[in-house]
Protein backbone atom coordinates (compact mmCIF):
# COMPACT_ATOMS: atom_id res chain seq x y z
CA UNK A 1 0.00 0.00 0.00
CA UNK A 2 1.56 3.31 -1.07
CA UNK A 3 1.86 5.98 1.56
CA UNK A 4 -0.81 8.66 1.33
CA UNK A 5 0.19 12.30 1.46
CA UNK A 6 -1.54 14.60 3.95
CA UNK A 7 -3.97 16.10 1.45
CA UNK A 8 -5.11 12.69 0.23
CA UNK A 9 -5.54 11.41 3.77
CA UNK A 10 -7.55 14.43 4.91
CA UNK A 11 -10.01 13.91 2.05
CA UNK A 12 -10.82 10.39 3.21
CA UNK A 13 -13.94 9.91 5.32
CA UNK A 14 -12.96 7.73 8.30
CA UNK A 15 -16.13 5.71 7.71
CA UNK A 16 -14.57 4.66 4.38
CA UNK A 17 -11.37 3.44 6.01
CA UNK A 18 -12.60 -0.13 6.38
CA UNK A 19 -9.16 -1.59 5.71
CA UNK A 20 -6.37 -0.22 7.87
CA UNK A 21 -3.56 -1.50 5.66
CA UNK A 22 -1.15 1.42 5.98
CA UNK A 23 0.31 3.46 8.82
CA UNK A 24 -1.40 6.68 7.73
CA UNK A 25 -4.85 5.13 7.32
CA UNK A 26 -4.63 3.30 10.65
CA UNK A 27 -3.44 6.40 12.51
CA UNK A 28 -6.26 8.53 11.08
CA UNK A 29 -8.90 5.93 11.93
CA UNK A 30 -7.61 5.27 15.45
CA UNK A 31 -7.19 8.97 16.22
CA UNK A 32 -10.79 9.60 15.15
CA UNK A 33 -12.02 6.80 17.43
CA UNK A 34 -9.78 7.53 20.42
CA UNK A 35 -11.26 7.01 23.92
CA UNK A 36 -13.79 4.49 22.63
CA UNK A 37 -14.43 0.80 23.31
CA UNK A 38 -15.56 -1.70 20.69
CA UNK A 39 -17.28 -5.05 21.15
CA UNK A 40 -18.46 -7.75 18.70
CA UNK A 41 -21.81 -5.96 18.36
CA UNK A 42 -20.08 -2.86 16.92
CA UNK A 43 -19.30 -2.70 13.18
CA UNK A 44 -15.87 -1.24 14.00
CA UNK A 45 -14.97 -4.45 15.85
CA UNK A 46 -14.25 -6.35 12.62
CA UNK A 47 -12.09 -3.53 11.29
CA UNK A 48 -9.87 -3.83 14.36
CA UNK A 49 -9.85 -7.62 14.14
CA UNK A 50 -8.58 -7.34 10.57
CA UNK A 51 -5.95 -4.84 11.72
CA UNK A 52 -4.39 -7.06 14.40
CA UNK A 53 -4.54 -10.04 12.03
CA UNK A 54 -1.84 -8.20 10.08
CA UNK A 55 0.54 -8.16 13.06
CA UNK A 56 3.69 -10.08 12.05
CA UNK A 57 3.94 -11.88 15.42
CA UNK A 58 0.28 -12.86 15.79
CA UNK A 59 0.90 -16.54 15.03
CA UNK A 60 3.12 -16.76 18.14
CA UNK A 61 0.58 -15.25 20.56
CA UNK A 62 -0.79 -17.56 23.24
CA UNK A 63 -4.19 -15.82 23.02
CA UNK A 64 -5.42 -14.71 19.61
CA UNK A 65 -9.20 -14.23 19.63
CA UNK A 66 -10.20 -10.70 20.71
CA UNK A 67 -13.21 -10.03 22.95
CA UNK A 68 -13.04 -6.22 22.91
CA UNK A 69 -10.87 -3.28 21.92
CA UNK A 70 -10.08 -0.01 23.65
CA UNK A 71 -8.40 2.95 21.94
CA UNK A 72 -6.70 5.44 24.21
CA UNK A 73 -3.76 7.81 24.42
CA UNK A 74 -0.50 7.36 26.29
CA UNK A 75 -0.51 9.53 29.44
CA UNK A 76 3.16 10.15 28.75
CA UNK A 77 3.39 11.54 25.23
CA UNK A 78 -0.19 11.46 23.95
CA UNK A 79 0.42 8.82 21.29
CA UNK A 80 -2.45 6.55 20.26
CA UNK A 81 -2.50 3.17 22.05
CA UNK A 82 -4.55 0.12 21.06
CA UNK A 83 -5.64 -2.20 23.89
CA UNK A 84 -7.07 -5.65 23.21
CA UNK A 85 -8.76 -8.05 25.61
CA UNK A 86 -8.46 -11.62 24.36
CA UNK A 87 -10.54 -14.65 25.19
CA UNK A 88 -8.89 -16.40 28.13
CA UNK A 89 -7.57 -13.17 29.63
CA UNK A 90 -9.27 -10.82 32.09
CA UNK A 91 -7.09 -7.78 31.39
CA UNK A 92 -6.41 -5.68 28.33
CA UNK A 93 -3.07 -6.04 26.55
CA UNK A 94 -1.30 -3.45 24.41
CA UNK A 95 -0.90 -4.47 20.78
CA UNK A 96 1.34 -2.47 18.46
CA UNK A 97 -1.02 -1.05 15.86
CA UNK A 98 2.00 0.34 13.97
CA UNK A 99 3.45 -3.13 13.41
CA UNK A 100 -0.01 -4.42 12.48
CA UNK A 101 -0.69 -1.62 9.99
CA UNK A 102 2.71 -1.97 8.35
CA UNK A 103 2.66 -5.76 8.52
CA UNK A 104 6.25 -5.81 9.76
CA UNK A 105 8.32 -5.06 12.82
CA UNK A 106 10.23 -1.80 13.03
CA UNK A 107 13.91 -1.80 12.07
CA UNK A 108 14.90 -1.27 15.70
CA UNK A 109 13.26 -4.60 16.57
CA UNK A 110 15.59 -6.72 14.44
CA UNK A 111 19.31 -7.51 14.66
CA UNK A 112 21.42 -8.41 17.70
CA UNK A 113 22.52 -4.86 18.55
CA UNK A 114 19.03 -3.45 18.24
CA UNK A 115 17.60 -6.27 20.36
CA UNK A 116 20.09 -5.29 23.08
CA UNK A 117 19.16 -1.63 22.73
CA UNK A 118 15.47 -2.45 23.08
CA UNK A 119 16.07 -4.59 26.17
CA UNK A 120 18.23 -1.90 27.78
CA UNK A 121 15.56 0.73 27.18
CA UNK A 122 12.83 -1.54 28.52
CA UNK A 123 14.89 -2.26 31.65
CA UNK A 124 14.94 1.42 32.67
CA UNK A 125 11.32 2.22 31.84
CA UNK A 126 10.39 2.40 35.56
CA UNK A 127 12.99 5.12 36.10
CA UNK A 128 11.45 7.15 33.28
CA UNK A 129 7.93 6.58 34.60
CA UNK A 130 8.92 7.66 38.10
CA UNK A 131 10.51 10.81 36.73
CA UNK A 132 7.20 11.73 35.12
CA UNK A 133 5.29 11.02 38.34
CA UNK A 134 7.68 13.18 40.34
CA UNK A 135 7.62 16.10 37.87
CA UNK A 136 3.97 16.70 37.03
CA UNK A 137 4.51 20.03 35.25
CA UNK A 138 5.45 18.71 31.84
CA UNK A 139 6.60 21.62 29.66
CA UNK A 140 9.17 21.51 26.85
CA UNK A 141 12.29 23.34 28.07
CA UNK A 142 13.07 24.55 24.53
CA UNK A 143 9.73 25.87 23.21
CA UNK A 144 7.45 25.87 26.31
CA UNK A 145 4.92 23.60 24.60
CA UNK A 146 2.85 21.27 26.76
CA UNK A 147 1.83 18.98 23.88
CA UNK A 148 3.15 15.41 23.48
CA UNK A 149 5.89 15.75 26.09
CA UNK A 150 8.70 13.19 26.15
CA UNK A 151 11.53 12.51 28.60
CA UNK A 152 14.93 13.28 27.09
CA UNK A 153 18.29 12.19 28.54
CA UNK A 154 20.32 15.37 29.10
CA UNK A 155 23.10 16.49 29.08
CA UNK A 156 24.37 12.97 28.39
CA UNK A 157 22.24 11.16 25.82
CA UNK A 158 20.94 7.65 26.40
CA UNK A 159 23.14 6.22 23.64
CA UNK A 160 26.30 7.52 25.35
CA UNK A 161 25.34 6.16 28.78
CA UNK A 162 24.53 2.84 27.15
CA UNK A 163 27.77 2.61 25.15
CA UNK A 164 29.92 3.59 28.14
CA UNK A 165 28.30 0.88 30.22
CA UNK A 166 28.75 -1.78 27.52
CA UNK A 167 32.42 -0.84 27.09
CA UNK A 168 33.02 -0.90 30.84
CA UNK A 169 31.38 -4.31 31.32
CA UNK A 170 33.07 -5.81 28.27
CA UNK A 171 36.48 -4.65 29.51
CA UNK A 172 35.77 -6.48 32.78
CA UNK A 173 34.94 -9.70 30.95
CA UNK A 174 31.15 -9.28 31.16
CA UNK A 175 29.98 -8.69 27.58
CA UNK A 176 26.30 -7.96 26.95
CA UNK A 177 23.83 -10.85 26.64
CA UNK A 178 22.92 -12.06 23.18
CA UNK A 179 19.74 -13.98 24.00
CA UNK A 180 16.57 -12.08 24.89
CA UNK A 181 12.92 -12.60 25.69
CA UNK A 182 10.43 -11.26 23.12
CA UNK A 183 7.12 -9.75 24.24
CA UNK A 184 5.08 -10.29 21.08
CA UNK A 185 2.11 -8.05 21.87
CA UNK A 186 4.09 -5.07 23.15
CA UNK A 187 6.76 -5.49 20.52
CA UNK A 188 9.64 -5.32 23.00
CA UNK A 189 12.75 -7.35 23.63
CA UNK A 190 13.51 -7.87 27.33
CA UNK A 191 16.28 -9.38 29.41
CA UNK A 192 15.48 -12.82 30.76
CA UNK A 193 14.24 -12.85 34.35
CA UNK A 194 16.78 -15.25 35.81
CA UNK A 195 14.31 -17.97 36.83
CA UNK A 196 16.32 -20.49 34.84
CA UNK A 197 19.99 -21.27 35.41
CA UNK A 198 21.04 -20.22 31.92
CA UNK A 199 19.42 -16.78 32.29
CA UNK A 200 20.98 -15.83 35.64
CA UNK A 201 23.78 -13.94 33.84
CA UNK A 202 21.23 -11.88 31.90
CA UNK A 203 19.44 -10.92 35.11
CA UNK A 204 22.63 -9.79 36.86
CA UNK A 205 23.73 -7.85 33.77
CA UNK A 206 20.36 -6.10 33.64
CA UNK A 207 20.51 -5.17 37.32
CA UNK A 208 24.01 -3.74 36.88
CA UNK A 209 22.75 -1.69 33.93
CA UNK A 210 19.81 -0.36 35.96
CA UNK A 211 22.14 0.77 38.77
CA UNK A 212 24.54 2.38 36.30
CA UNK A 213 21.75 4.22 34.49
CA UNK A 214 20.29 5.40 37.80
CA UNK A 215 23.65 6.88 38.75
CA UNK A 216 24.42 8.63 35.47
CA UNK A 217 21.09 9.60 33.91
CA UNK A 218 19.53 13.02 34.28
CA UNK A 219 16.58 14.25 32.29
CA UNK A 220 14.63 17.11 30.83
CA UNK A 221 11.23 17.44 29.18
CA UNK A 222 10.99 18.03 25.43
CA UNK A 223 7.99 18.03 23.17
CA UNK A 224 8.00 15.38 20.47
CA UNK A 225 8.95 17.91 17.77
CA UNK A 226 11.93 19.37 19.66
CA UNK A 227 13.07 15.91 20.73
CA UNK A 228 13.19 14.73 17.13
CA UNK A 229 15.00 17.87 15.96
CA UNK A 230 17.52 17.68 18.78
CA UNK A 231 18.33 14.02 18.26
CA UNK A 232 18.60 14.46 14.49
CA UNK A 233 20.96 17.41 14.72
CA UNK A 234 22.96 16.12 17.69
CA UNK A 235 22.72 12.31 17.78
CA UNK A 236 25.97 11.97 19.75
CA UNK A 237 26.86 14.97 21.94
CA UNK A 238 30.55 15.71 22.41
CA UNK A 239 30.53 14.76 26.06
CA UNK A 240 32.05 11.77 27.81
CA UNK A 241 31.02 10.38 31.18
CA UNK A 242 34.63 10.33 32.36
CA UNK A 243 34.84 14.10 31.74
CA UNK A 244 31.88 14.83 34.03
CA UNK A 245 31.95 15.45 37.80
CA UNK A 246 30.45 12.86 40.12
CA UNK A 247 27.30 14.98 40.38
CA UNK A 248 26.06 16.11 36.98
CA UNK A 249 25.00 19.74 36.49
CA UNK A 250 21.23 20.07 36.69
CA UNK A 251 19.45 21.50 33.65
CA UNK A 252 15.71 21.36 34.12
CA UNK A 253 14.05 18.91 36.55
CA UNK A 254 16.10 15.80 37.30
CA UNK A 255 15.64 12.66 39.35
CA UNK A 256 17.46 9.40 39.85
CA UNK A 257 15.33 6.39 40.73
CA UNK A 258 16.44 3.11 42.30
CA UNK A 259 14.93 0.10 40.53
CA UNK A 260 14.59 -3.47 41.70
Amino acid sequence: MDKLDTNQLDKLDTNQLDKLDSYDKAKKWLTTHVHKNFFPRNPEFQILCDLIDRHPSKSSWSYQKPKSFKISRSPGNGSVVLYVRFEGLSKYRIVSWVAAAKGKLAKHQTGDNTKLNGAMRYAIRVQIQMYRKSHLTQICVLCNSGHRIEVDHFPVHFVDIKENFIQMKTAKGDPPPTDFKWHAKRGNFMFKDGTKANSYYEKKWKQAWQRYHKTHATYRYLCSTCNKKTNQSQPNPEIKLEDLPDILPITGPTLNIITN
